[in-house]
Protein backbone atom coordinates (compact mmCIF):
# COMPACT_ATOMS: atom_id res chain seq x y z
CA UNK A 1 0.00 0.00 0.00
CA UNK A 2 3.17 2.31 0.25
CA UNK A 3 1.24 3.91 3.09
CA UNK A 4 4.28 6.11 3.94
CA UNK A 5 4.66 7.19 0.14
CA UNK A 6 8.03 6.26 -0.75
CA UNK A 7 7.59 6.24 -4.30
CA UNK A 8 10.22 9.84 -4.52
CA UNK A 9 12.64 8.20 -1.87
CA UNK A 10 13.41 4.32 -3.27
CA UNK A 11 15.84 4.17 -5.87
CA UNK A 12 15.46 1.07 -7.92
CA UNK A 13 16.00 1.12 -11.84
CA UNK A 14 14.78 -2.56 -12.33
CA UNK A 15 11.28 -4.22 -10.87
CA UNK A 16 10.89 -7.90 -11.58
CA UNK A 17 7.13 -8.67 -10.01
CA UNK A 18 6.50 -11.48 -12.76
CA UNK A 19 4.58 -14.42 -12.01
CA UNK A 20 3.60 -13.38 -8.81
CA UNK A 21 -0.52 -12.68 -8.23
CA UNK A 22 -0.20 -8.98 -8.21
CA UNK A 23 -3.66 -7.32 -9.09
CA UNK A 24 -3.40 -4.14 -10.10
CA UNK A 25 -1.11 -1.11 -10.41
CA UNK A 26 -0.94 2.45 -9.66
CA UNK A 27 0.84 5.07 -9.00
CA UNK A 28 2.01 4.76 -5.21
CA UNK A 29 3.45 0.73 -6.12
CA UNK A 30 5.95 1.97 -8.55
CA UNK A 31 8.98 3.72 -7.72
CA UNK A 32 9.63 7.45 -9.62
CA UNK A 33 12.95 5.55 -10.25
CA UNK A 34 12.09 3.03 -12.19
CA UNK A 35 13.51 2.27 -15.13
CA UNK A 36 12.97 -1.68 -16.11
CA UNK A 37 9.54 -3.00 -15.09
CA UNK A 38 9.01 -6.52 -15.41
CA UNK A 39 5.12 -7.40 -13.73
CA UNK A 40 3.80 -10.00 -16.31
CA UNK A 41 2.31 -12.91 -15.99
CA UNK A 42 0.45 -11.58 -13.11
CA UNK A 43 -3.04 -11.26 -12.50
CA UNK A 44 -3.18 -7.87 -13.20
CA UNK A 45 -6.88 -6.60 -14.18
CA UNK A 46 -7.16 -2.79 -13.33
CA UNK A 47 -4.26 0.07 -13.79
CA UNK A 48 -5.13 3.28 -12.02
CA UNK A 49 -4.68 6.63 -13.51
CA UNK A 50 -1.09 8.29 -13.81
CA UNK A 51 0.25 5.26 -12.74
CA UNK A 52 3.48 5.60 -15.37
CA UNK A 53 3.14 9.39 -15.15
CA UNK A 54 6.27 10.32 -13.07
CA UNK A 55 7.78 7.76 -14.10
CA UNK A 56 10.31 10.25 -16.12
CA UNK A 57 13.03 7.95 -16.37
CA UNK A 58 10.87 4.95 -17.91
CA UNK A 59 12.14 2.44 -20.63
CA UNK A 60 10.45 -0.68 -20.33
CA UNK A 61 6.83 -2.30 -18.77
CA UNK A 62 6.22 -5.79 -19.50
CA UNK A 63 2.60 -6.62 -18.35
CA UNK A 64 2.31 -9.67 -20.93
CA UNK A 65 0.23 -12.33 -19.71
CA UNK A 66 -2.34 -10.86 -17.12
CA UNK A 67 -5.99 -10.15 -16.80
CA UNK A 68 -6.85 -7.00 -18.15
CA UNK A 69 -10.11 -7.25 -20.04
CA UNK A 70 -10.60 -3.21 -20.31
CA UNK A 71 -7.57 -0.54 -21.01
CA UNK A 72 -8.24 3.29 -21.46
CA UNK A 73 -5.75 5.52 -23.15
CA UNK A 74 -5.60 7.66 -20.66
CA UNK A 75 -4.55 4.73 -18.07
CA UNK A 76 -1.05 4.92 -19.85
CA UNK A 77 -0.37 8.36 -19.71
CA UNK A 78 3.22 8.46 -19.50
CA UNK A 79 5.74 11.70 -18.37
CA UNK A 80 4.88 14.64 -21.19
CA UNK A 81 8.02 16.34 -23.02
CA UNK A 82 9.97 19.44 -21.05
CA UNK A 83 7.34 22.41 -20.62
CA UNK A 84 4.56 19.73 -19.65
CA UNK A 85 4.57 19.94 -15.90
CA UNK A 86 7.36 19.18 -13.28
CA UNK A 87 8.40 15.69 -14.07
CA UNK A 88 8.90 15.88 -17.61
CA UNK A 89 11.64 14.62 -20.06
CA UNK A 90 13.55 15.31 -22.74
CA UNK A 91 11.80 15.96 -26.44
CA UNK A 92 14.63 13.26 -27.85
CA UNK A 93 14.46 10.74 -25.27
CA UNK A 94 12.78 7.79 -26.76
CA UNK A 95 9.39 6.29 -25.60
CA UNK A 96 9.25 3.67 -22.99
CA UNK A 97 8.39 0.41 -24.40
CA UNK A 98 5.74 -1.62 -23.43
CA UNK A 99 4.23 -5.02 -23.95
CA UNK A 100 0.52 -6.14 -23.70
CA UNK A 101 0.07 -8.98 -25.51
CA UNK A 102 -1.22 -12.41 -23.88
CA UNK A 103 -4.28 -10.26 -21.70
CA UNK A 104 -7.96 -11.10 -22.30
CA UNK A 105 -8.90 -8.07 -24.08
CA UNK A 106 -12.57 -7.08 -24.81
CA UNK A 107 -12.43 -4.82 -27.83
CA UNK A 108 -15.47 -3.02 -27.41
CA UNK A 109 -16.06 0.80 -29.08
CA UNK A 110 -13.86 2.13 -25.91
CA UNK A 111 -10.77 0.05 -27.14
CA UNK A 112 -10.17 1.06 -30.89
CA UNK A 113 -7.55 3.36 -29.97
CA UNK A 114 -5.16 0.33 -29.34
CA UNK A 115 -4.92 -0.39 -33.21
CA UNK A 116 -4.10 3.15 -33.46
CA UNK A 117 -1.73 4.03 -30.03
CA UNK A 118 1.81 3.83 -31.93
CA UNK A 119 0.58 6.35 -35.00
CA UNK A 120 0.04 9.18 -32.26
CA UNK A 121 2.25 12.15 -32.91
CA UNK A 122 2.61 13.39 -29.00
CA UNK A 123 4.54 12.55 -26.61
CA UNK A 124 1.31 11.48 -23.87
CA UNK A 125 1.88 7.72 -24.76
CA UNK A 126 4.32 4.55 -24.87
CA UNK A 127 4.98 2.72 -28.03
CA UNK A 128 3.56 -1.22 -27.61
CA UNK A 129 6.05 -3.69 -29.02
CA UNK A 130 3.71 -6.22 -29.25
CA UNK A 131 0.59 -5.35 -31.05
CA UNK A 132 0.76 -8.47 -33.17
CA UNK A 133 1.06 -10.41 -30.06
CA UNK A 134 -2.66 -8.70 -29.11
CA UNK A 135 -5.93 -10.69 -29.55
CA UNK A 136 -9.41 -9.19 -28.35
CA UNK A 137 -12.36 -11.65 -27.54
CA UNK A 138 -15.34 -10.28 -29.55
CA UNK A 139 -18.39 -11.07 -28.00
CA UNK A 140 -20.68 -9.82 -30.71
CA UNK A 141 -18.72 -12.00 -33.00
CA UNK A 142 -21.05 -14.45 -34.83
CA UNK A 143 -17.49 -16.61 -35.74
CA UNK A 144 -14.32 -16.60 -34.05
CA UNK A 145 -14.84 -15.15 -31.10
CA UNK A 146 -11.08 -14.33 -30.14
CA UNK A 147 -9.61 -12.54 -33.49
CA UNK A 148 -5.66 -10.86 -33.81
CA UNK A 149 -5.87 -7.11 -32.97
CA UNK A 150 -4.59 -6.10 -35.87
CA UNK A 151 -7.15 -7.51 -38.11
CA UNK A 152 -9.74 -5.39 -37.16
CA UNK A 153 -11.58 -3.30 -38.96
CA UNK A 154 -12.82 0.18 -36.92
CA UNK A 155 -16.54 -0.94 -37.88
CA UNK A 156 -15.67 -4.13 -35.73
CA UNK A 157 -14.94 -2.49 -32.52
CA UNK A 158 -18.89 -2.93 -30.79
CA UNK A 159 -20.37 -1.21 -27.59
CA UNK A 160 -23.79 -3.05 -26.68
CA UNK A 161 -26.96 -0.69 -26.04
CA UNK A 162 -30.55 -1.13 -24.64
CA UNK A 163 -31.75 2.31 -25.87
CA UNK A 164 -30.02 5.35 -26.96
CA UNK A 165 -31.46 9.09 -28.36
CA UNK A 166 -28.41 11.12 -29.76
CA UNK A 167 -28.23 14.93 -27.92
CA UNK A 168 -29.24 16.37 -31.24
CA UNK A 169 -33.07 14.13 -31.82
CA UNK A 170 -35.74 15.95 -31.21
CA UNK A 171 -38.11 13.05 -32.11
CA UNK A 172 -37.08 10.26 -29.69
CA UNK A 173 -40.77 10.85 -27.81
CA UNK A 174 -42.43 10.22 -30.82
CA UNK A 175 -42.78 6.68 -33.45
CA UNK A 176 -40.59 6.08 -36.55
CA UNK A 177 -37.85 8.10 -35.02
CA UNK A 178 -34.72 7.27 -37.17
CA UNK A 179 -32.07 9.00 -34.00
CA UNK A 180 -34.23 6.97 -31.36
CA UNK A 181 -32.06 3.66 -31.35
CA UNK A 182 -34.12 0.95 -28.71
CA UNK A 183 -32.88 -2.49 -28.73
CA UNK A 184 -35.88 -4.77 -29.48
CA UNK A 185 -37.01 -7.05 -26.63
CA UNK A 186 -34.75 -10.31 -26.44
CA UNK A 187 -32.61 -8.99 -29.23
CA UNK A 188 -28.97 -7.38 -28.39
CA UNK A 189 -27.72 -4.53 -29.94
CA UNK A 190 -24.02 -3.13 -30.57
CA UNK A 191 -22.68 0.27 -32.24
CA UNK A 192 -19.39 1.44 -33.08
CA UNK A 193 -17.99 4.66 -31.95
CA UNK A 194 -19.68 6.52 -34.55
CA UNK A 195 -22.98 5.08 -34.90
CA UNK A 196 -21.44 3.98 -38.62
CA UNK A 197 -22.30 -0.04 -37.82
CA UNK A 198 -25.54 -0.49 -35.73
CA UNK A 199 -26.08 -4.32 -35.45
CA UNK A 200 -29.29 -5.62 -34.06
CA UNK A 201 -29.31 -9.49 -33.57
CA UNK A 202 -32.68 -11.22 -32.97
CA UNK A 203 -31.55 -14.15 -34.10
CA UNK A 204 -31.54 -18.03 -32.71
CA UNK A 205 -34.68 -17.78 -30.85
CA UNK A 206 -37.21 -20.31 -32.79
CA UNK A 207 -39.66 -18.00 -32.27
CA UNK A 208 -42.79 -17.04 -35.02
CA UNK A 209 -42.79 -13.44 -33.73
CA UNK A 210 -41.26 -10.79 -35.82
CA UNK A 211 -39.08 -7.71 -33.48
CA UNK A 212 -41.06 -4.37 -32.68
CA UNK A 213 -39.28 -1.13 -33.70
CA UNK A 214 -36.45 -2.31 -35.20
CA UNK A 215 -33.96 0.53 -35.48
CA UNK A 216 -34.10 2.83 -38.29
CA UNK A 217 -30.68 2.98 -38.32
CA UNK A 218 -29.44 -0.30 -38.34
CA UNK A 219 -26.68 -1.58 -40.69
CA UNK A 220 -26.36 -5.64 -39.91
CA UNK A 221 -30.14 -7.54 -38.42
CA UNK A 222 -29.84 -10.84 -37.97
CA UNK A 223 -33.05 -13.04 -38.03
CA UNK A 224 -31.87 -16.48 -38.64
CA UNK A 225 -32.62 -19.09 -36.81
CA UNK A 226 -36.07 -18.26 -36.24
CA UNK A 227 -39.80 -19.89 -37.47
CA UNK A 228 -41.25 -16.87 -39.31
CA UNK A 229 -44.01 -18.05 -41.77
CA UNK A 230 -43.94 -14.97 -43.59
CA UNK A 231 -42.77 -11.58 -43.95
CA UNK A 232 -44.37 -8.24 -44.68
CA UNK A 233 -43.46 -6.21 -47.87
CA UNK A 234 -43.10 -3.18 -45.98
CA UNK A 235 -40.94 -4.34 -43.38
CA UNK A 236 -37.97 -2.70 -43.81
CA UNK A 237 -39.17 0.09 -45.67
CA UNK A 238 -37.86 2.26 -43.54
CA UNK A 239 -34.60 1.17 -42.99
CA UNK A 240 -32.54 2.34 -45.28
CA UNK A 241 -29.00 1.71 -44.03
CA UNK A 242 -29.24 -1.61 -43.88
CA UNK A 243 -26.37 -3.33 -45.62
CA UNK A 244 -26.52 -6.97 -44.07
CA UNK A 245 -29.97 -9.21 -43.40
CA UNK A 246 -29.89 -12.82 -42.40
CA UNK A 247 -32.90 -14.70 -42.84
CA UNK A 248 -31.12 -18.05 -43.29
CA UNK A 249 -32.62 -20.93 -41.31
Amino acid sequence: GNYYKLQEEIQIKTLDASHNRVQEIGPMNVPNSIELMFINNNHINKIHTNSFIDKTKLIRVDMYANNLQKLQLHQLRIAPSIGGGRNSVENQQPLPEFYLGGNPFECDCTMEWLQRVNNFTSRQHPKIMDLQNVECIMPHSRGAQIRPLNQLDNSEFLCSYESHCFALCSCCDYEDCNCDMKCPTNCTCYHDQTWGTNMVDCGRQETQKFPQKIPLDVTELYLDGNNYPELDSNLFRNHNKLRHLYLNG
